[in-house]
């Protein structure tokens, strides 16, 4: 049985461990400290000691040390002790895409796209070198996300140099469900670069949909595999996407696309296609026309008005009519015309007037019912004679104004319905508290912790607002029974679920010494740069760790106890 390396165990007089970071069926990777260089590195311990296993050590180890590309990680060291074989290479924070669907769900069809493209570009460069190298382990657990958002292809345990008729030996033979290809099941199957487009393009399934695609061998024996907008309806995924997944996912290495840079240029034309189903954008109210339209005329409650109006202005111009007559009676001929015609053309312009106003398009809402004052407005429509030497009691005011422009009905306003607007996505409110952060690395109550320290904790609530972030606080035993506003920050506050942090440089650890301390984690808000950070949400559970100061500083000594110590109480 393979046994762990401890924490502080030195390897080659050089390379400190800190932690293991994950083990596979291959082997283990731990975090460890350069003491060289004064930087943490990743350090691949080989567990299967047979002479197969060396072989693929031996050449991983030179694959990667030729290897220049920025998606894809950097040897600087190889070495065996004590019967096993360790390769050195960069530390690269952060989730692989497994751990980070897990997290967040799938990813935006954007979103996806990106890291795909990145990865292609790795595998190009790869697949381009003399002879080029198969990776032959594409998936989700091998992309590593880092925290500036770029994908790096990480672990090349079994990956080969292609050599045309070559066909994979039995001990570098391995796959994952899911992601391999038919050819890597078979006994004799040969592996190319279509190998690792199958791989990609099984990644890119998975996390555009958060679901692992039906293994090669089901879908062989008749298991249909589900087009990716159909296992992930809610998506935003064009067909034009959906049809570039399923290509590279083909059964038969024909039928795929031939390389990754013919996977690439697909993958990009994809994108500029437009998406299947867009959000509705809000209707646009058509204007009112111009025109009545024609057809079958109804009386409705909107006509009510204007019949009256019409009625008022038929009884004006009969009342006119008959006073022009009395006039003329008395005024004589050439008075009398002068009269007539007057009055006929104001009895006309309001006619005009009115039918005018009928003929203003429907509205939705009626308008308020007219004021009705028949007599007032009678009266000041008639229009009067020039003064004669007999009284008369009509005003002689020749130019009256007549009946409708002095009681207009006003146009009624168009009812234009207003833009439905679609509904905002909820978001956390300025008020709002978030749960708390899990803790997950250093264990509780570990000891004998110095120098550079990774710290890490785990984040199920919702995503982060711009203003909010993480922020990781130490204290010290005699730090205990201070308010949690008083516990001191060692970090910028950060959007990361991990943090770097040299004991030696803590503020309370350097105040106190070698000793006990406690640690936790909450979400707080920074208004402005300059802004004291805000407490908003729940402090995590409190851990505790030994801190063994490397110079030899005592510190107090502390008080041991059974547990973690109460969880804080946030803070109103």
């Amino acid at each position: 049985m393979h046994n762990t390396l401890l924490s502080d165990t030195i390897l080659q007089n050089r390379y400190r461990v800190l932690r293991r970071l994950g083990q596979g069926g291959m082997g283990a990777v731990y975090l460890a400290y350069d003491l060289r260089l004064d930087k943490q590195v990743a350090i691949k311990e080989t567990l299967d000691v047979s002479p197969q296993a060396q072989q693929q050590f031996g050449r991983e180890a030179r694959f990667l040390a030729r290897l220049q590309h920025p998606h894809l990680p950097r040897v600087t060291d190889s070495f065996a002790q004590t019967g096993r074989y360790y390769l050195v290479m960069d530390y690269v924070p952060g989730h692989d895409l497994e751990a980070w669907v897990q997290q967040h769900g799938p990813a935006s069809p954007a979103q996806a796209l990106t890291w795909a493209d990145q990865v292609l570009d790795a595998l190009d460069y790869l697949h381009r070198q003399s002879p080029p190298i198969i990776h032959r382990d594409v998936k989700p657990a091998n992309v590593k996300i880092t925290p500036d958002g770029q994908a790096l292809l990480v672990d090349f345990g079994i990956a080969k140099e292609f050599r045309p008729g070559q066909y994979t030996l039995t001990g570098a033979r391995a796959y994952s469900p899911g992601y391999a290809p038919l050819e890597q099941y078979a006994a004799r199957g040969q592996t190319d670069a279509r190998t690792d487009v199958y791989g990609l393009g099984a990644t890119l399934y998975f996390l555009l949909t958060g679901v692992t695609p039906v293994d090669a061998l089901e879908r062989a024996a008749g298991e249909d595999l589900p087009p990716p907008r159909r296992a992930n309806p809610r998506s935003q995924i064009s067909p034009a996407v959906e049809a570039v997944v399923l290509k590279a996912l083909a059964l038969q290495k024909q039928d795929r696309w031939q390389s990754a840079a013919e996977m690439r240029r697909a993958l990009r034309q994809a994108a500029a296609a437009p998406a299947p189903r867009p959000a509705p954008s809000p209707r646009t109210p058509r204007p009112a026309p111009t025109q009545p339209r024609r057809g079958k005329k109804r009386t409705t409650p909107r006509s009510k008005p204007l019949l009256w109006t019409l009625g008022i202005t038929a009884v004006v111009l009969v009342i006119a009519l008959g006073l022009l007559i009395l006039l003329a009676a008395r005024g004589g001929g050439q008075t009398g015309s002068r009269f007539t015609a007057t009055a006929t053309a104001q009895a006309n312009r309001a006619l005009l007037t009115q039918t005018a106003l009928a003929q203003q398009p429907p509205a939705i809402t009626p308008p308020p019912p007219p004021t009705e004052s028949p007599t007032p407005t009678t009266i000041a429509a008639i229009p009067t004679g020039e003064p004669t030497a007999t009284p008369s009691p009509i005003p002689p005011t020749p130019t009256a104004t007549p009946v409708p422009t002095s009681t207009p009905v006003p146009p009624t306003p168009t009812n234009t319905p207003k833009p439905v607007r679609p509904t905002a996505t909820p978001q956390p409110t300025s008020g709002s508290t978030y749960p708390a952060p899990i803790l997950a690395a250093p264990e509780n109550s570990i000891g004998g912790l110095n120098g550079i320290v990774t710290f890490q904790w785990r984040w199920n609530g919702p995503a982060l607002q711009a203003s909010d972030y993480f922020d990781l606080r130490i204290w010290s035993e005699a730090e205990r029974d201070l308010p949690p506003s008083a516990r001191r920050g060692v970090i910028a506050p950060t959007k990361e679920t991990s943090a770097q942090v040299n004991l030696e440089g803590v503020a309370t650890i350097q105040e106190h010494g070698s000793g006990t301390y406690y640690w936790s984690v909450v979400v707080v808000r920074k208004s402005c740069a300059d802004c004291p950070p805000k407490i908003i949400g729940e402090w995590s559970e409190t851990r505790s760790f030994a801190y063994t100061s490397s110079s030899g500083k005592p510190g107090p000594t502390p008080t041991r106890r059974s547990g973690p110590g109460p969880t804080p109480t946030p803070l109103p």
